[in-house]
């Protein structure tokens, strides 16, 4: 079986970016747990695992966010470095 491949090289491994909160006040409510964040406080995270929101979903039951790690070329994911678990507090 032939596997194809695109030229722009957004296939291969999916990478994995864990987040454990230590602090509760991180959140602005802390009953809506992670959803609870603002855009800016993901995007601060983010931007230390080098990572960005390219497209984002939202419904009453999750929030879904596509996101491309960057090595000096948009959407290298598959050349990307390993970014290992990282807490957050303030």
């Amino acid at each position: 079986m032939a596997v194809s491949t695109s030229p722009i090289g957004f296939e291969g491994f999916e990478k994995h970016l864990e987040i454990s909160f230590s602090e509760a006040q991180i959140f602005k409510d802390p009953n809506g747990l992670l959803r609870a964040l603002t855009r800016p406080q993901i995007d601060l995270f983010l931007d230390a695992a080098k990572c960005s929101i390219v497209s984002s979903l939202s419904n009453d039951k999750l929030d879904s966010y596509v996101l491309f790690v960057l090595t000096g070329r948009v959407g290298s994911l598959d050349q990307s470095p390993v970014v290992g678990s990282k807490t957050v507090s303030r």
